[in-house]
């Protein structure tokens, strides 16, 4: 069986076709032959060791004609070294890095939460730096991240400017009826304190009240009262005989 297959993977003679002087001057000597044949004694495909009388790889069927030597030509005439291609590479993208703009939008955001009575100006500024950072991020997608931080900031701005714009609509009446009741209150105490330093001034003169302001100031009182809202004089009746009737403008009598 041996035998059959041997002959029928036996080489057959090649047919001799005539070579040009330049080829026959190619082909090189016996020794050249041997030491390429010699270099590739191995099947190419499964690295088996080659029959040099077969046409056919015993292990993995693999046809020689097809698998040459590397570095030989169909003649046998050595070719020249070829590199490889050189493929170009591609360019290396930078790392990206969070805009500036949305940073600072975030944090002002926040801060427009905590910060109640400054949180208008920090909602503004977050709003302005939000819109500016979220832009600069469509722009350059390549290069700036951040467009996240910069719409939290932007929301967290918007909500905030709401929130400070209501707590300063109730803010702001709520003090300036505070302060209207505490100016009211001082009002009507100097005026009982005008009261009292013409009774004492009563009992120093054998029941005489004074006629003017200027019999109590320095004596009685150190400086002349006025109604704290907007300093204007008390409108007084004096009387030698009686108090004083006091009267403001702002306040009323008492």
């Amino acid at each position: 069986m041996f035998k059959r297959i041997k002959d029928h993977l036996w080489i057959q003679p090649k047919e001799e076709h005539p070579l040009s002087d330049v080829e026959s001057a190619k082909v090189p000597s016996s020794g050249e032959n041997d030491s390429s044949e010699t270099s590739f004694m191995t099947c190419p495909q499964c690295g088996a060791i080659r029959t040099p009388e077969y046409k056919f790889c015993t292990k993995c069927g693999l046809r020689y004609e097809e698998a040459k030597p590397p570095g030989v030509s169909q003649h046998g005439v050595a070719t020249p070294y070829q590199s490889p291609p050189q493929y170009p590479v591609p360019p290396v993208m930078p790392a990206k890095k969070n805009d500036g703009s949305c940073v600072a939008s975030l944090v002002l955001g926040i801060l427009a939460w905590i910060v109640p009575f400054a949180g208008i100006l920090f909602a503004v500024l977050a709003i302005i730096f939000g819109a500016t950072g979220v832009r600069k991020v469509d722009r350059n997608p390549h290069y700036l991240t951040g467009k996240g931080l910069g719409t939290a900031g932007l929301i967290l701005g918007i909500t905030g400017l709401a929130v400070s714009i209501v707590v300063v609509s109730i803010a702001v009446p709520v003090f300036f009826s505070a302060r209207s009741s505490a100016q009211e209150k001082t009002c009507q105490a100097n005026m009982r304190m005008i009261i009292s330093a013409s009774n004492i001034y009563a009992a120093a003169n054998n029941g005489e009240y004074p006629t003017s302001m200027d019999d109590l100031v320095p004596d009685y009182l150190e400086e002349e009262l006025r109604c704290p809202e907007d300093n204007s004089r008390y409108i007084i009746e004096w009387s030698p005989y009686s108090p004083p009737e006091i009267s403001c403008p702002n306040h009323g009598s008492l």
